[in-house]
């Protein structure tokens, strides 16, 4: 009798401030210059941030259910080379997978991370896909406006892919793509999202 799978996927990041970023002058005169500086918290830029994380997935049967926990430590969100480009930014993280609205990667939050997906080539209908997966995050130290632990967000993601499996069109696969977000850290907004998107694999060997 089949038993199924399970895989686990732990992480662990410790980052630390460096160079200009170590000293509020250089934090200031750095971010001054972009616009992004604000007195409400001088440490507010400074790179500080220790984040962990810990997913489960079981799969059985073209079934496949995953749990997870993810938990950010310190002073700064979890840096990236980007920080301006808000949710087009890629992260490691369990949290940036198949995401499109957020990243749940800022000051004191943790996420918790549910999801479910199926794989329809199990009932003869080989190809087609589907996944939906819901976060909520909590404890956000929003420094801006001063509600430090107490900004939570949710996101709820659905993806629907069907990829020919035969014929002249074999390679080319086609997604839609729900995301839905909400939240109440400062200067954000409620977002809702459609995509459909068109791929195509191609052997050249």
């Amino acid at each position: 009798m089949p038993v199924g799978a399970l895989k686990t996927d732990l992480r662990y990041y410790d980052s630390s401030s460096t160079g200009a970023n170590a000293s509020a002058s250089g934090r200031a005169e750095g971010y001054r210059a972009q616009g992004w500086w604000s007195g409400n918290d001088a440490d507010r830029y400074e790179v500080d941030n220790k984040l962990w994380s810990a997913l489960f997935t079981y799969s059985l049967a073209g079934h496949a259910i995953k749990a997870g926990y993810q938990k950010v430590t310190g002073h700064s969100d979890f840096p990236s080379l980007a920080p301006d480009s808000g949710t087009g930014r890629s992260l490691y993280l369990i949290t940036n997978t198949n995401i499109q609205a957020a990243k749940f990667a800022s000051a004191g939050e943790q996420t918790w991370v549910v999801g479910y997906a199926y794989d329809f080539g199990q009932i003869g209908i080989p190809g087609l896909s589907f996944s939906t997966t819901y976060y909520s995050g909590s404890d956000i130290d929003d420094t801006v406006d001063g509600r430090r632990g107490n900004s939570e967000e949710w996101a709820r993601d659905i993806t629907l892919g069907y990829k020919v499996q035969s014929g002249p069109l074999k390679g080319l696969g086609v997604d839609w793509r729900n995301g839905s977000w909400r939240g109440n850290d400062s200067g954000t907004v409620d977002r809702d999202e459609n995509r459909i998107m068109l791929s195509y694999s191609l052997a050249l060997f």
